[in-house]
């Protein structure tokens, strides 16, 4: 991969470089980085903001050149914003009203449009890829319960709960089937883990390279009562409790303050995005004037 450096010797003196067991995949779990990329491998955050990729073939987590990092770790910062507005969303997922609970699908469906959306404007250049790999409620679920809740203080996170990941992956196919979606919803090969029954533990992830997903609808359909799935993941089983029904409107108040900030915060950076556009727009033309001028 173009974008590690030659750092995969196991080398028992390097086994614990940047603060955790470089030979282990589990050890990063909870803290791995989102970007557009993380569908072709596992990204992770170390020590000092160091960012680690996870090389399947030398099963060992391999340093990202800094100047790469320094891009993925911006990426992944836009990334988790958004995702925190699913925190309290997500909640409501336990809510016993059927209207609330179709409600916080639809919110994680925004967020994980936006978040999707995003990464395209950052330079997919390939036709031949796509990222519904991750816009569908179930991507949103399972990189705030699992993949990034370590980056999350300690009192925003919340149970991962494989049943509910396997309904929300079904109802994003079952979307797909009555033409709700232009793709078909599609996971990565570690988020299939989840869908699998009786699966024998490892601490490793399967292979990062891309294979045919199944039918979500099937998959949802023969887990949705899903018990095993990966050593670190089953550290993580116990259901969440639902919230008190008169917690409902504190978090729908949250959620509605949680969506207002950060559209503030969006509006915020996009002006100053065409601002920094524009005054370098003009700064060009001073330049190339005064270059013109000179010649003559």
């Amino acid at each position: 991969m173009s974008s590690v450096t030659a750092h995969a010797s196991r080398d028992p003196r390097a086994r614990h470089e940047g603060g955790f067991d470089r030979w282990s995949f589990a050890s990063r779990s909870g803290w791995e980085i989102l970007w557009r990329d993380s569908d072709l491998a596992a990204y992770a955050l170390g020590d000092h903001r160091s960012v680690w990729v996870w090389d399947q073939t030398g099963r060992i987590w391999s340093r990202v050149a800094s100047d790469i990092a320094g891009m993925i770790l911006r990426e992944h910062e836009r990334t988790m914003r958004r995702l925190r507005r699913a925190v309290l969303v997500v909640r409501l997922l336990n809510s016993e009203l059927p209207g609330e609970r179709e409600a916080a699908r639809a919110a994680l469906q925004r967020i994980a449009t936006a978040i999707a959306a995003e990464w395209q404007l950052m330079g997919f250049t390939d036709p031949n890829r796509n990222i519904c790999w991750f816009d569908h409620p179930a991507s949103v679920y399972v990189a705030v319960t699992q993949d990034c809740r370590h980056h999350l203080p300690e009192r925003e996170r919340m149970a991962f709960d494989p049943a509910l990941f396997a309904e929300l992956a079904a109802r994003a196919e079952d979307d797909f089937r009555a033409g709700r979606r232009a793709q078909p919803p599609r996971l990565r090969p570690n988020d299939l883990v989840y869908l699998q029954v009786n699966l024998t533990a490892t601490e490793d992830p399967p292979s990062a390279t891309p294979a045919p997903e199944p039918s979500m609808a099937e998959a949802g359909a023969e887990t949705g009562a899903t018990t095993g799935t990966t050593t670190e993941a089953a550290s993580a089983q116990a259901a969440a409790p639902p919230p008190e029904p008169e917690q409902f409107s504190h978090l729908r108040a949250a959620v509605a303050d949680g969506v207002l900030q950060e559209l503030q915060a969006e509006a915020t950076w996009q002006r100053r995005r065409r601002l920094g556009l524009i005054v370098g727009g003009l700064i060009g033309s001073a330049l190339l004037i005064a270059v013109l001028v000179g010649g003559s």
